[in-house]
């Protein structure tokens, strides 16, 4: 017999119980009137006693019926279980009430044998212990149980599964049986079918080769080249033609903005312009030159003003222009100008 973690009394259900326990164990066989009885400090040091007491035993039986249930040698059997579960949590508890209470009374100055505590307040611990063992080995049994039947039913729910997948691949075996004769009374079909696309594939590889001859002609894409000498942070430097994403003429000096941090050259736009090509490079201000390698909305996107021209700078980074209504149409005409 197997086990596995139960859920047992929580905290608050051992303290609740635990003081209507010392409750019971303090006005057991008590003459005087309940009224009269709460007016004593006694009481209370009594109850606050006996309440610990009472919590104590019925949380070592949780933990004792606990550390049981991880053992699986202690849960081979019902019998093996019920012998643990008294020799464990019944007589420890009860010699450990013997104890405490002999403590308690001793350090009041009372005599244990005269106090009559063995035959009024201890019967009623025995009974509490029993009572408490024989609830959690109904739990543990419950539980047992339904962890069987869950088994039982996981066991029956594979094997229905198993059975279905065997009248499945049963099925699957005829249908791949018949499909291999019907292969193999047509092989002949199979081997002419082969022939006739060797004969395709041979007519695709001599139009491919074909094909290759003929984009072997096409004209290369243009590519740019030439650089522009300008002033780096570290002295003058050669920036491709390339690499430059616009111009920008401010404070009597001439702009190329790049990924890197921008360079600059003493000189007016046009005399700059003049030394751009003019496929590549268009001005579509007075004071900016963009580059046509790195525009990104193709002829722009129109609206009131004019048109907007968006170029890539970095990555993820752009940068708009607006180009005036007049100017439009040279953008355009410059932007469908063939390459030379």
């Amino acid at each position: 017999m197997q086990t596995h973690e139960l859920t047992y009394f929580s905290a608050r259900g051992q303290v609740a119980t635990a003081l209507a326990v010392a409750v019971v164990i303090v006005l057991n066989n008590q003459r005087i009137p309940f009224i009269e009885i709460i007016k004593y400090p006694g009481f209370y040091v009594s109850v606050a006693f006996s309440w610990l007491f009472a919590w104590m035993i019925i949380h070592f039986i949780a933990w004792f019926s606990r550390s049981i249930d991880r053992f699986p040698r202690w849960n081979r059997s019902h019998d093996v279980r019920f012998f643990m579960q008294i020799g464990g949590g019944v007589v420890l508890p009860c010699l450990a009430a013997i104890a405490l209470a002999f403590g308690f009374l001793q350090g009041f100055g009372r005599d244990f044998m005269a106090s009559g505590y063995l035959t009024h307040e201890f019967p009623i611990i025995c009974l509490l212990i029993v009572i408490m063992n024989l609830t959690y080995l109904v739990l543990h049994y419950r539980n047992e149980a339904d962890r069987l039947a869950e088994e039982l039913n996981d066991s029956t729910v594979s094997l229905r599964k198993a059975v279905i997948r065997g009248d499945i691949w049963k099925r699957r075996a005829l249908v791949l049986r018949q499909k291999l004769e019907i292969a193999g009374n047509d092989a002949a079909g199979i081997s002419r079918r082969l022939s006739e696309a060797e004969s395709v594939l041979a007519a695709l590889e001599t139009e491919l080769l074909a094909s290759k001859d003929e984009l072997g002609n096409l004209p290369e894409k243009p590519k740019l080249h030439g650089v522009l000498e300008m002033q780096g942070a570290l002295g003058m430097e050669k920036v491709p033609f390339s690499k430059i994403r616009y111009l920008e003429y401010d404070n009597r000096k001439v702009w190329a903005y790049t990924t890197k941090s921008p360079r600059s050259l003493i000189a007016s736009l046009l005399t700059l312009q003049e030394a751009l090509p003019d496929y590549w490079f268009f001005r579509i201000r007075r004071t900016i030159i963009i580059n046509r390698m790195y525009i990104v909305n193709g002829p722009g996107i129109k609206r009131k003003r004019g048109l907007e021209v968006t170029i890539r700078l970095a990555e993820n980074t752009t940068k708009t222009f607006t180009l005036h209504r007049k100017n439009a149409a040279a953008y355009l005409e410059w932007f469908s100008m063939p390459h030379e």
